[in-house]
């Protein structure tokens, strides 16, 4: 009896459209981490040479690093599934504040 109950929960979740969409996210989301994870180590090389040749850090470099480092983070916490609403580009609110889940 209880072993039905187990399959039927099984067969219900493995089917469920939600949960494919956001395997699907999730894949998008790692390409994209990829990208950001490029870019932002060419800023940082960037910003390593301005303060090289001139001794102080590019403001808007800072801003802009701090702008992605929020980004990976709003990625791991989609995800992790410790969020449910998609960072950018999904989400065009533009908020990476987490918002954080109760467990299912």
């Amino acid at each position: 009896m209880e072993d039905d109950l187990i399959m039927t929960e099984f067969n219900k979740n493995l089917k469920s459209k939600d949960t494919w969409l956001r395997g699907l996210f999730m894949a998008i989301y790692a390409v994209l981490w990829g990208i950001a994870e490029v870019l932002l180590f060419a800023v940082a090389l960037i910003q390593f040479f301005t303060v090289l040749l001139t001794g102080k850090k590019n403001p808007s470099l800072l801003m802009f690093c701090q702008k992605v480092s929020d980004y990976f983070h709003a990625v791991a916490e989609y995800v992790t599934f410790n969020r449910d609403d998609k960072p950018f580009p999904f989400n065009t609110s533009g908020s990476t504040h987490s918002r954080h889940l109760t467990s299912d």
